[in-house]
């Protein structure tokens, strides 16, 4: 999970392998002070043979599929061949669990699952209960479009059932507690980039808030970030781009696809169309805010808690999306 060094006190990793030998490797490299596992997480609870490969990253409790041992890419220093690199090297009896009972035995709540598990995603995911799948907000998983291990199920057998970020009214409905599940679903939004998303679930959450959960605000600096980050975000005013039904009538989108025919969109029209659903006084106003490339308040808070990279996409994003919509509606924009 991209989880920014602010908040590493507020998270609870808990990282898996089935392989022994890799326990030490796993407590060197991961960045947070957490749990390291190790275990062989699969759809049952059973026995199997976990097969450990030339390259160890692809090690798995299936066999590889020789059908693709051709198929490589061109690494940094070598042609990563599977041939080579999905070569078994020593098969070990591993005792298999399901990721509830994995839960279960290390006390803790599944949110956010990211499974790498090569080529063991499908088993894994329906072997999940409906009690634990219920307070997921979210799921991180590797799929493939070529069966590189036998029996692995493809991307579309994968996809169908699953639910990558869950749907706020899923979480309202069935979430056991939905306020503090919201707020989770919102964070992970925000490591992973989807602002929008992240507002919009903290639009549903703060309708019907959960008291103790807000009085740990002190103790969960991501609960305080997410409220200050809503906060701002609601002392704005918004302003939206043109739709396509602004900028184009139904008998000029029509005649695009009529031969010989030129369309010259009638931009006075659209002008009008747009803002007789926003204020043209306040177009202006937020136009000028909006174009100035120095960081807002809300961009300062995003930079504050760590987000770096996402700080500049969205002020990119904010400046070009103005640029776009002035370009849209044949506005100039003038320095000064």
């Amino acid at each position: 999970m991209p989880l920014t060094g602010n908040f590493f006190d507020d998270a609870q990793m808990y990282i898996y392998d089935a392989d022994p030998d890799r326990k030490a490797q796993m407590d060197r490299s991961t960045p947070f002070e957490d749990h390291v596992i190790v275990a062989a997480v699969g759809g049952v609870d059973g026995e199997a043979d976990f097969h450990v490969n030339y390259d160890s990253f692809t090690s798995s409790l299936k066999k590889p599929n020789p059908v693709h041992a051709g198929i490589f890419y061109q690494d940094t220093e070598c042609d990563y061949l599977l041939g080579d690199v999905l070569k078994p090297l020593k098969t070990i009896k591993v005792s298999t669990m399901t990721l509830g009972r994995l839960a279960k035995e290390n006390s803790f709540q599944v949110d956010d699952p990211s499974l790498d598990v090569q080529g063991v995603e499908f088993e894994l995911l329906t072997g999940v209960s409906d009690a634990l799948f219920r307070d997921m907000v979210g799921i991180m998983c590797e799929t493939s479009l070529f069966q590189f291990y036998e029996r692995q199920k493809l991307f579309d057998e994968i996809v169908a059932p699953l639910l990558f970020l869950r749907d706020p009214q899923h979480v309202i409905k069935h979430a056991r507690r939905p306020f503090l599940s919201l707020l989770k679903l919102a964070f992970i939004s925000m490591c992973y980039g989807n602002v929008a998303y992240a507002l919009h679930c903290l639009e549903e959450a703060y309708k019907n808030p959960d008291g103790k959960v807000l009085a740990a605000k002190e103790k969960i600096s991501y609960d305080s970030f997410l409220d200050d980050m809503y906060r701002l975000y609601r002392a704005e005013d918004h302003i939206y781009p043109p739709r396509f039904s602004h900028l184009l009538s139904a008998e000029e989108s029509l005649a695009r696809f009529k031969v010989d025919t030129v369309v010259n969109p009638d931009k006075e029209a659209a002008r009008r169309a747009y803002f007789s659903e926003c204020d043209q006084e306040k177009f202006f106003r937020m136009a000028r805010s909006l174009l100035d490339p120095r960081p807002t308040e809300f961009e300062e808070l995003l930079e504050k808690h760590g987000f770096k990279q996402l700080t500049n996409r969205v002020r990119e994003r904010r400046v070009a999306s103005i640029r776009q919509t002035l370009t849209a509606l044949i506005m100039q924009v003038v320095k000064g």
